[in-house]
């Protein structure tokens, strides 16, 4: 799976995008299996970036973490309403518009 990142549709960006950052979002909304499911998903991504020498499996990892934390924080204005197509281009829209505000200051 890849992702728009940064102004690069249909690719996952060359640098580890902000892993404290993304936990930091999903957190307030995460129960504690929550939690570590998360961490046993980055900590098998960073096995497979330190093997392939690529940060695409643990982008893709924080990237569904991450979308999963913003459409979570997004349910009070109307997510959960939304047709399949309209939560999948509204959570595409949500990630996009953190990572040009957030990833570049982390």
């Amino acid at each position: 799976m890849s992702a728009p990142t940064l102004g690069r549709p249909g690719t996952v960006s060359a640098e580890l995008l902000p892993v404290f950052a993304i936990r930091a979002e999903l957190e307030p909304l995460a129960d504690r299996a929550t939690m570590r499911e998360f961490a046993r998903q980055v900590e098998d991504g960073i096995r497979a970036a330190a093997e392939s020498g690529s940060f695409e499996a643990i982008n893709t990892v924080l990237l569904g973490w991450l979308r999963i934390a913003l459409t979570g924080q997004d349910l009070p204005n109307g997510y959960a309403r939304l047709g399949r197509t309209e939560r999948s281009a509204r959570g595409a829209e949500l990630v996009e518009r953190w990572l040009q505000v957030n990833a570049a200051a982390a």
